[in-house]
């Protein structure tokens, strides 16, 4: 039998635990809001600013004999690999001097990457130089306000000055 300083301790520590738990379970579930939010307003963004440039740019590089594709990714759980991020990929497809096409694996690409944990969205660009390899890198973090197309079409002719320059 227990007396009841020892039954109101435990009564007490666990009604605490209780309290801590309901506390974390509504910071969890703000931040779960938050995550979504996010997510929503870069799909937003990724179809009315984004894709837009995009295809603009993919347009006029086809008229001079190259070729583009965009695709959108949605973010989705992969069992053993974690959760992969929404995205849009601009993927380039330059003439080569040699005939050869490249593919998806080897094509020069850009993207505009959803990171809801840290409310940023990433732009990275990979490119394939025959000297280095495919080398990427990170162009730089964005908040959603400041993806406009002026600032995705910069970004763009950037990448693009380097892959025909090289």
């Amino acid at each position: 039998m227990m007396d009841e300083e020892t039954k109101q301790r435990i009564d007490s520590l666990l009604n605490n635990y209780e309290k801590k738990l309901a506390e974390d379970k509504k910071q969890q579930e703000e931040a779960a809001a938050l995550m979504d939010a996010f997510l929503e307003r870069f799909t937003e963004l990724r179809s009315t600013v984004i894709r837009p440039v995009l295809e603009t740019i993919g347009r006029e590089m086809t008229a001079h004999g190259h070729d583009y594709k965009v695709e959108e990714r949605d973010e989705k759980y992969i069992m053993g690999e974690g959760k992969q991020d929404a995205a849009a990929i601009f993927r380039l497809y330059p003439k080569r001097a040699d005939g050869k096409t490249y593919n998806s694996s080897n094509a020069p690409m850009l993207s505009f990457v959803c990171t809801t944990y840290q409310n940023k969205i990433e732009v990275h660009s990979y490119n394939t130089a025959p000297s280095k390899g495919m080398t990427g890198q990170l162009i730089g973090a964005y908040n959603p306000q400041e993806i406009t197309p002026d600032l995705v079409e910069k970004i763009v002719m950037e990448v693009i000055q380097e892959i025909f320059s090289a």
